[in-house]
C-alpha cells in the first residue's frame, strides 16, 4: 500500500462521522441526507431511507460504501468544509477521481477537469499535486488489474 491510498483509506473510513459531525444535524437526519444526496446526484437509482445506525456502524468499522462516501464529500464541501490535512487531501482527492466516471485519466485534461471540480477559494496548486497522486494511484490500480 502507498502512503497516498493509506491516507485516502484512512479519510474513507472517517468520512460518514466527519459528515454527521459536521453537518451538526441529529445522527439519523445525518444518515438521511446523505442517502437523498445520493439518489439526487445519481449515485443511488432510488430513494433509500438510511437510518442513524447504518452510519454510525460504518463509522465504527472503518467501512463505507462508494455511494455514501461520495455522497458526504459532496454534503462536506457544500456546507463550506475544506480539506486541513494531508489526509483530507487525499481522500478528497481521491474521491472527486472517481467522482466522474467519464474522465480520461491517460489524458493531460484530466487535471483541468479535476480541479474545476474544486470549491471557490481552495489552493489549486496544493489541489493539483493530490490530483497528480490520485491519477497515478488510479493508473497503477488499472494497470495491475489488467494484467492480472
Amino acid at each position: 500500500m502507498t502512503p497516498y491510498v493509506a491516507l485516502s483509506t484512512a479519510f474513507r473510513s472517517q468520512i460518514g462521522k466527519l459528515w454527521s459531525i459536521n453537518s451538526e444535524l441529529p445522527q439519523s437526519k445525518a444518515a438521511q441526507a446523505l442517502a437523498d444526496e445520493a439518489y439526487r446526484s445519481g449515485l443511488l437509482n432510488e430513494p433509500r431511507k438510511l437510518s442513524g445506525t447504518a452510519l454510525a456502524d460504518w463509522g465504527r468499522s472503518g467501512k463505507i460504501p462508494a455511494w455514501a462516501a461520495l455522497s458526504a464529500l459532496r454534503l462536506l464541501i457544500n456546507s463550506g468544509w475544506r480539506p486541513a490535512s494531508n489526509v483530507d487531501w487525499a481522500g478528497m482527492t481521491s474521491l472527486l477521481l472517481r467522482l466522474d466516471k467519464k474522465l480520461d485519466t491517460s489524458t493531460g485534461a484530466v487535471l483541468d477537469e479535476l480541479l474545476a471540480l474544486l470549491p471557490p477559494g481552495l489552493d489549486k496548486n496544493i489541489a493539483a499535486g493530490w490530483f497528480c497522486a490520485a491519477i497515478e494511484e488510479h493508473k497503477n490500480f488499472v494497470h495491475e488489474n489488467v494484467q492480472r
